[in-house]
């Protein structure tokens, strides 16, 4: 965002998995916010509907920082430290799981649309998962593919996310479904945010 601009918007989507034979995304949604400080930084926080829905409070933030722009045709590069906070009141469950992203892009056309690809990483700092099992790993590693197109003051998304794609999904009670086969899964999202 521009320095002093605001920006709100819902994504909606998840990882694929089978439902009754078909192959469609996990019905979760999100709402967020997004404030330029300045033409190279923006802050942001989302809250997680569908998280709300089953009592747990989840909310993510950080902020985008530009830090190569693009020359002609060699992308610009940004990343994107944030933190990622699920609260459940009713067992006084707390989790975080820091997060880093890093993506190239490629702006064109007069409104300024772009492509991007690039890899978002999550951290896992618990022992233990549900059912007192133990957590062995500690780094996710996410590639993701993603257009944006920018219409007037909206910009209006889809990205595509190779969720942990170097572990096995066969032992999961989701039918995860990847193009990777029997690792990770794919994630299918949509969002619509708008400027002021």
């Amino acid at each position: 965002l521009n320095k002093g601009e605001h920006a709100a918007g819902l994504n909606i989507g998840g990882h694929l998995f089978d439902y009754q034979g078909l192959t469609i995304p996990a019905p979760l949604s999100s709402v967020y916010y997004g404030y330029g400080f300045d033409s190279g930084s923006t802050f942001f926080a989302g809250l997680h509907l569908t998280s709300l829905v089953f009592g747990n409070f989840q909310t993510d933030m950080g902020f985008v920082i530009n830090l190569l722009n693009q020359k002609q045709w060699l992308p610009g590069l940004s990343v994107s430290p944030a933190v990622n906070f699920v609260l459940n009141p009713k067992w006084g469950d707390v989790r975080m799981w820091p997060q880093l992203d890093a993506n190239v892009y490629w702006q064109y056309g007069k409104q300024h649309h772009y492509f991007y690809l690039g890899v978002s990483n999550w951290f896992e700092l618990t022992k233990l998962r549900a059912h007192s099992q133990e957590i062995d790993d500690r780094w996710f590693i996410n590639p993701q593919i993603g257009h944006v197109f920018r219409i007037k003051t909206y910009d209006i998304g889809l990205e595509l996310k190779f969720l942990a794609p170097s572990h096995e999904n066969t032992y999961a009670f989701v039918p995860y479904r990847s193009i990777t086969g029997d690792y990770g899964a794919n994630g299918l999202y949509f969002y619509i945010t708008k400027r002021f």
